[in-house]
């Protein structure tokens, strides 16, 4: 007999799911730092960084540095948000994104460019972050999330090791919005140890004044109750539930992951119009799935069944 899952089952299922979401960053603890000389009061956030400090300390490189880091009132929840805004910043460096990590930056002066290492740390995998974001693009421009699973010193010279990566795009001004970056393993199997996040204000266009305010940050396994799913966007998984092979079916070009109960994720596809996906050798059970486009945004993310 082929099990049956209730529509009361399910909705158990989906509420643990949503318990499992970690809230660490709600962007309250603020302080403030004296760099540079002639002095400049700087704004800084617990747990998070932006080279603000750095341009500052090494004006002598920069010319005259402008501050991209803001605590602001303007927020989603609590007391405070975190504002960063693209500037000018002189004839050598251009207009540069405001940038806000919760890595270590490290700047290698000869070059003059920035790299990142270390992060916020994880016990197993983790497969989205969570943020609420407003987003005051100045032009075109647009603002990033760029996220990694990574183990700390994994390398064999000693650098981190990238086990997962996510990418989401803010193509176009919004209100505070849950928006949830999914994190994909492809076929790596091994566990990171921590996750690194950056925000940015602008993309390539880098236009003085784009704004990006980010609060109440998170990580979970399944996907948080998401504001930014692209409804107009149609994707259709079927049949459900499923036994031999799952149909796919997307008017653009989409990513399909899909996770275990626990987290765990067990396939994934690119799909283009239609596709078939083997799910035989998977075990019965409730599986979750994201369907992502390819500006990181969540076309549909829901649960199927696998009956055998």
């Amino acid at each position: 007999m082929k099990p049956v899952i209730t529509f009361f089952a399910a909705m158990l299922m989906l509420n643990a799911a949503s318990a499992q979401t970690v809230v660490f960053s709600e962007m309250e603890s603020w302080k403030t730092n004296s760099v540079g000389f002639p002095p400049t009061t700087l704004d800084a956030t617990s747990g998070w960084r932006c080279p603000d400090s750095l341009a500052f300390a090494y004006s002598i490189l920069v010319g005259t540095p402008q501050r991209q880091l803001y605590k602001s009132t303007d927020k989603h929840g609590g007391s405070y948000a975190a504002r960063i805004v693209t500037q000018y910043q002189g004839s050598t460096l251009g207009n540069l994104a405001g940038v806000l990590t919760n890595a270590v930056i490290n700047l290698d002066i000869v070059n003059q460019k920035f790299t990142l290492s270390g992060g916020t740390p994880l016990n197993g995998r983790v497969n989205f972050v969570n943020a609420w974001l407003k987003y005051n693009p100045t032009g075109g421009d647009s603002a990033t999330v760029v996220v990694s699973s990574i183990i700390k010193g994994g390398k064999s010279n000693g650098d981190d090791s990238v086990v997962g990566t996510g990418v989401q795009y803010i193509t176009a001004s919004q209100p505070y919005t849950l928006v949830s970056v999914p994190i994909d393993y492809g076929t790596n199997t091994a566990s990171p140890n921590a996750l690194q996040i950056v925000f940015t204000s602008s993309g390539r266009q880098a236009t003085v004044g784009s704004e990006l305010f980010i609060d109440d940050v998170s990580y979970s396994i399944f996907p948080a109750d998401v504001e930014n799913v692209n409804n107009n966007a149609k994707f259709v998984v079927f049949p459900n539930p499923a036994s031999t092979n799952l149909q796919l079916q997307s008017e653009g070009k989409v990513r399909f992951i899909m996770y275990s109960v626990t987290g765990q994720q067990v396939l994934s596809a690119d799909v283009n119009s239609s596709t078939s996906v083997d799910v035989s050798s998977l075990a019965a059970g409730t599986y979750y799935y994201a369907a992502i486009n390819a500006n990181g945004e969540m076309v549909k993310h829901s649960s199927i069944v696998i009956a055998k």
